[in-house]
């Protein structure tokens, strides 16, 4: 029997990387944009659930207490080879760009 696990299918795209010149714009980095997420019997999922299509620039997780959203999460470091207390995201959420 195969080993049930997760698996996003996603596609990697974007510019090569590189310095930039004050005439031209930056360039930017390849990205990895994720389609959508099968989950397979991962955690609270049980089964094969699909979670997509996720949108090119911007997406959210979001639902109510216990409805799975950190195990969204979960499964996408689980994919990347991360553990989640490896991994430290409150600086992303409560950055911001204006100092006060």
């Amino acid at each position: 029997m195969p080993e049930e696990s997760t698996s996003p299918t996603a596609a990697a795209s974007g510019g090569g990387g590189g310095g930039h010149s004050p005439s031209a714009p930056p360039k930017s980095r390849p990205r990895l944009f994720i389609k959508e997420m099968v989950l397979r019997n991962f955690k609270s999922y049980a089964g094969e659930q699909r979670i997509g299509p996720f949108h090119k620039s911007f997406s959210a997780v979001v639902g109510p207490n216990g409805s799975g959203k950190s195990n969204v999460i979960d499964a996408m470091l689980f994919v990347f080879g991360k553990r989640a207390k490896q991994v430290n995201l409150s600086p992303r959420f409560f950055s911001s760009s204006s100092s006060n």
